[in-house]
């Protein structure tokens, strides 16, 4: 945090600085903020009409007024081949009219990899035409992927939700420039956890204005086999894991008639492949109609989800999935969600703790770029012109998880929360495979001390998260969750010889 003391700070630079180069990549950008528009708070009492979320890398240097503070982002990244120990480095800051000043950065990089496989599988909504209409002749493949590569990097799975129109087609494909089996592999490559083949739309959608050039629901769906199936073609082509691919259907409906018979069409279709809904069934295929049967996973919102926990289990006995999700809500004064004026500690809740805890089968999101109130760019800051919200009704930050940047996509604080709570999650999952492999033996006694340790640990603290309307934001518990994993998995692959 850059605060000024006497005097306002006039161009203000920084630099990280003396860490070895065997050791973790560290970088710091400024945070920048955007103006509330429709505001979701926990507390009533709004302190500013200015919130921090875009980080913007892009700055090279700020001004800071003196009765003002702001902040720097630092991140950490390391990668498998990174030697495992302690770090020190520094990060220099200095201003035209003062002198620079340094503070020390230690860095431990633990010795354990995380898995470049996405283990929570996510699906959200990723269309093209969002990133593509600020760049004009400059989105060509190469800037697509600064995109999905930003995703990947986090952990996100590159997909799109409403993919009504998978033929490759630029204009009509949602996700054109992944329409290869050459952009199948490289995802798959970088561990992207989940390819949906397309998007089923209801009856009203899908003879809307005659788009698909068909009369009846029943030409719809024979057409959108044929679309689907020349996807699958790619996708079986690029050894995509037939486990991580699905077809979803008529968003949010009530029409359980219509999500029935479309299901039915497309199972007849695709037996193999899962079928996915938000609709508003609460079967998890335990009666008889043709949505329990023919379905597959249920995404229902996470309030739901937690109302619904015993139906759930009783239908994944039979085969089905549960996810959740989240949108403009819930949005009570407790939920996790991750609206501007939320605290960001609740994206990573949601992502890693929550998601343990619930041992929900994948998360759903539907928009990452809902930009529709913004024309170009950000280019300034750290106060910019950016309007955070997607729809008119919606409160800030919904819809919305990344910025449009100069030459690229800009991260945020809720995005990078976000990928801190998937690792969270990835390290049950490194813990979890660690203890099973150990339970096989043998093991000496320091092992078997290794192996009660890490078996402790494999529920959530109550103290951290009990619920999704109860939990600690006190960022210490999360952190000393994380710390008592990492030691844990440590301790546990030492004792199986494999560290």
């Amino acid at each position: 945090m850059v605060v000024p003391i006497d005097t306002d700070l006039d161009r203000v630079t920084w630099r990280v600085a003396d860490f070895d180069e065997s050791g973790p990549r560290v970088t710091a950008v400024p945070v920048g903020y955007v103006k509330s528009v429709r505001p979701q708070t926990v507390n009533p009492t709004m302190p500013s009409e200015w919130w921090p979320d875009p980080l913007l890398s892009y700055l090279t240097d700020f001004s800071v007024p003196r009765s003002e503070a702001q902040p720097l982002w630092i991140d950490v990244h390391a990668t498998a081949e990174t030697p495992p120990g302690k770090y020190v480095g520094q990060l220099v800051v200095g201003a035209q009219n003062a002198q620079s000043k340094t503070i020390d950065i230690e860095v431990e990089v633990y010795d354990f990899a995380l898995p470049t496989e996405q283990h929570l599988k996510t699906i959200w909504g990723m269309s093209e035409g969002n990133y593509a209409k600020y760049y004009g002749d400059r989105y060509d493949d190469a800037f697509a992927w600064k995109y999905f590569d930003m995703f990947l990097d986090h952990r996100l799975a590159v997909t799109d939700l409403y993919r009504s129109r998978p033929n490759g087609v630029k204009g009509e494909d949602s996700a054109y420039h992944l329409a290869s089996v050459e952009a199948l592999k490289r995802l798959e490559a970088r561990g992207s956890g989940w390819w949906n083949l397309g998007y089923v739309l209801a009856p009203k959608w899908a003879l809307k204005d005659n788009a698909f050039g068909v009369d009846t629901y029943d030409e719809y769906l024979e057409k959108c086999v044929a679309m689907l199936k020349a996807d699958l073609a790619r996708v079986e082509a690029a050894n995509w894991p037939k486990d991580r691919v699905g077809i979803y259907f008529l968003d949010e409906t009530s029409n359980f008639e219509a999500l029935g018979k479309a299901a039915r069409a497309m199972k007849e279709a695709f037996p193999n492949i899962p079928l996915m809904t938000t609709g508003y069934d609460r079967s998890y295929g335990l009666d008889d109609g043709l949505v329990s049967k023919y379905m597959d996973i249920w995404v229902p919102l996470t309030p739901r989800y937690h109302a619904d926990q015993a139906k759930i289990l009783e239908g994944r006995k039979l085969g089905k999935q549960a996810w959740w999700y989240i949108c403009v809500g819930p949005r009570e004064r407790r939920s996790l969600n991750w609206f501007v004026q939320y605290p960001a500690i609740r994206s990573r809740l949601l992502m890693g703790v929550a998601a343990r805890k619930y041992n929900v089968d994948g998360f759903l999101y539907y928009r990452v770029a809902g930009w529709n109130n913004n024309e170009q760019p950000i280019t300034g800051g750290p106060y910019t012109e950016w309007i955070p919200k997607y729809h008119q009704t919606l409160p800030d930050g919904d819809g919305m998880i990344i910025c449009a940047g100069p030459d690229g996509p800009l991260s945020t604080v809720r995005l990078e929360n976000i990928r801190d709570g998937i690792e969270d999650y990835e390290y049950y999952w490194v813990l979890d495979d660690l203890i099973a492999r150990a339970e096989k033996g043998p093991l000496t006694d320091e092992g078997r001390e290794a192996l009660d340790t890490a078996k402790a640990l494999q529920a959530v603290p109550e103290s951290l998260l009990t619920d999704v309307n109860q939990y600690s934001e006190n960022p210490v518990d999360l952190m000393e969750t994380r710390e008592s994993l990492a030691r844990a998995i440590e301790g546990l692959q030492k004792a199986l010889g494999a560290g």
